[in-house]
């Protein structure tokens, strides 16, 4: 984890970024996977919402293309239903994403790239399953704006395409929306 913020800020140093903007993050977050488990029948997976926040840093790569990084808290949590019973599966994960953000204007833009996803807390409610993965990498997709200056959103798609729960759960996926409030 160390080496790897060392890379991303020694690689912003540089090509010479600079910071455009910092901004603190509140939002939430609708999650759903798949099941994993081998010849399950009448087991499904539902949705269920998480929250998130945190803090991003956005760095001006060139005039149109910045570097959308930062650090944030973030609940993956989803039920099992087997028929009978919901059971609750959450994970809290720190995300450190390292997105690119293209802005196409002074207040919009979208971004895309890998959030690596470090587990921070669990709860399963299964009993006979395993933990969630410790580390894992998800890819994210979403839109920028700002309503004011020093006030946006974001809205985003997120998917982890890999054993997200070992052996229980797969293929995680995320729609949310951030509420940013920025510092220039």
């Amino acid at each position: 984890m160390k080496a790897f913020i060392t890379l991303v800020m020694g690689f912003l140093i540089s090509v010479g970024a600079s910071a455009n903007d910092f901004a603190a993050a509140i939002g939430f977050r609708s999650n759903s996977a798949d099941i994993a488990i081998p010849n399950a029948t009448g087991v499904s997976v539902k949705s269920k919402t998480g929250f998130g926040g945190g803090v991003l840093g956005f760095f001006d790569m060139t005039q149109s293309i910045q570097m959308r990084t930062g650090l944030l808290y973030n609940q993956r949590d989803v039920k099992i239903d087997d028929g009978v019973t919901d059971y609750d599966m959450n994970a809290g994960y720190v995300d450190i994403p390292v997105t690119a953000n293209f802005k196409f204007a002074d207040y919009a833009g979208f971004f895309a790239g890998p959030v690596l996803a470090l587990l921070a807390q669990k709860d399963n409610k299964l009993g006979n399953s395993k933990d969630p993965e410790a580390m894992s990498v998800a890819f994210q997709l979403g839109a920028s704006f700002k309503f004011a200056p020093q006030l946006g959103a974001e809205l985003f798609y997120e998917v982890m395409p890999s054993e997200y729960w070992d052996k229980t759960l797969k293929n995680l996926k995320t729609v949310g929306a951030n509420l940013l409030i920025t510092f220039e």
